[in-house]
């Protein structure tokens, strides 16, 4: 795992093992193609996407979750660039498929970190929307930790949604503007 430590405990409703590997995993992936490590924004910091886009990836196996990486225009432009080597156009096919490709090499990430601990999951292909006043409503059953991430021109966060079970306490109010 990297260096990276959150400077906020885990969200009481989502299991701390998957939260903590998740943080790990964007801030190697993204280091990665950055160049610099992230800086974590407590939750509180994080504000809702009014124009933006998602690529969304599912885990199933002994875990069950999803995850999704939420860019604004000037973060996917960032990500992106940074990825590719080049400008890829916000609005053009290709960003859909530059944020779904970042999706799917940090939940790879995710997937290995969580063989390391002896938990076994796949992940699905990514899926990717892109829009504006999007609001996701989740069942009761689910509960949801957002974390934002700052790069050195924008910023993005990183929504994991979970199912609740023995495991997991019940739903609390962790970020007014990323729990449901």
């Amino acid at each position: 795992m990297s260096d990276f430590q959150s400077t906020t405990p885990p969200a009481p409703n989502i299991e701390p093992l998957l939260v903590e590997i998740v943080q790990a995993a964007v801030s190697q992936t993204v280091t990665m193609f950055v160049g610099t490590e992230p800086k974590y924004l407590h939750a509180e910091e994080a504000v809702r996407i009014w124009d933006g886009i998602c690529g969304t990836i599912s885990f199933v196996g002994d875990r069950s979750y999803s995850m999704t990486v939420c860019c604004s225009r000037e973060s996917a432009v960032e990500l992106a660039r940074a990825m590719a080597g080049f400008e890829i156009d916000y609005d053009s096919v290709d960003m859909g498929d530059a944020i779904g490709e970042v999706a799917n090499i940090i939940a790879g990430n995710i997937v290995a970190q969580m063989d390391t601990q002896g938990v076994m999951v796949a992940m699905s292909l990514p899926t990717v929307f892109r829009g504006h006043d999007v609001e996701r409503v989740l069942p009761h059953n689910m509960v949801s930790i957002c974390t934002g991430f700052e790069l050195p021109t924008s910023t993005f966060w990183v929504d994991v949604i979970a199912g609740q079970t023995a495991r997991m306490q019940p739903i609390q109010e962790v970020c007014s503007i990323c729990v449901r």
